[in-house]
Parts: structure tokens; C-alpha cells; sequence
């Protein structure tokens, strides 16, 4: 399926796609085969984060070798990117992690009047609650199923 963003009604159009589904598809103009190459952005993590073991260099490095076994290439500055957000909260009384992790494919969609606007193409992501313990673990292991998954998506849908 192929779709032509022209203008603002193309920019609502892709809104409403990607808001309304778990993995949206919204292809510029000029897209052609999926490029496997991307940047990578990590949302810094909280200071929660630190409480439950889990580190901005673990998260990266899991995104990064996730990318790699599956084929992609990581490079700065690539007009597409792999989002990666982790947020974790700490509950000291129950001595527990609740996360909430994203995973999306970011692409930059031209619209019709030569501009562009930069998108979520497939998002994926999953909320939890781990005690402490195995929270570090925990959260690596989901990001590192959901980053496969998604990846899996795009090759097979061609984001």
C-alpha cells in the first residue's frame, strides 16, 4: 500500500494512523526499500532507574546489539532511527520496578510541498511491574524481545 502525504491533510492522516494503531504504516513519496540503516535515540532514564539496576548503557548497548544480530546498521545521523524510552519507577515499600518500555522506528515523511515531518513508522511496547531483584534483567530482556519484534515488522511490512 502506497500513500502520498500532501500537505497538513497528509500530516493528520499519519497522525491519526499512528495514534489509533499498535504498528501504523505511513510510506512518503519517494520511499523505497527499507533502509536498515538508523540512528539510535535512548530517552534518558530517571534517577528510579538507577534505584532498580537498570543503566542508560546497558538500554544502548541492548538497542545496538539487538540492531546488529538482526542485520541492521547503526549510524549517526541516518534520516531514520530506532526511539528507545524506558521509564521506571521505584517502589520502595513494596521493593518493586514499574516500567514502561517503547520501541519505535522513527522516519522523516515528505510531505507535498517539499517540507518534511518526522514520524513513528512502527512502535511497539509493553508495561510491568519486577521486584527489584530481577528488575535490572527483567526490563533488558523485554527491550531486547520487543526491539527483535519490531524489527521483525519492519522487514516484513517494509517501514
Amino acid at each position: 500500500m502506497r500513500q502520498t502525504l500532501a500537505g497538513w491533510h497528509g500530516v493528520v492522516l499519519a497522525s491519526i494512523l499512528l495514534a489509533t494503531t499498535g504498528i501504523a504504516h505511513a510510506v512518503a513519496s519517494d520511499a523505497t526499500a527499507l533502509p536498515k540503516t538508523v540512528g539510535l535515540v535512548i530517552e534518558p532514564l530517571s534517577d528510579d532507574a538507577k534505584e532498580c539496576n537498570v543503566g542508560t548503557t546497558q538500554v544502548r548497548d541492548t538497542a545496538a546489539s539487538v540492531l546488529a544480530d538482526s542485520g541492521w546498521t547503526l549510524k549517526e545521523g541516518a534520516p531514520d532511527y530506532l526511539y528507545v524510552n524506558v521509564s521506571v519507577i521505584y517502589q520502595q515499600k513494596s521493593a518493586s520496578c514499574v516500567f514502561n518500555i517503547a520501541v519505535a522506528i522513527g522516519r522523516r515523511l515528505l510531505t507535498g510541498y517539499g517540507g518534511h515531518v518526522l514520524a513513528f513508522t512502527a512502535r511497539t511496547g509493553t508495561l510491568g511491574v519486577t521486584p527489584v531483584a530481577t528488575a535490572n534483567r527483567t526490563v533488558i530482556d523485554k527491550l531486547r524481545a520487543l526491539t527483535k519484534q519490531l524489527l521483525a515488522k519492519a522487514e516484513e511490512g517494509n517501514l
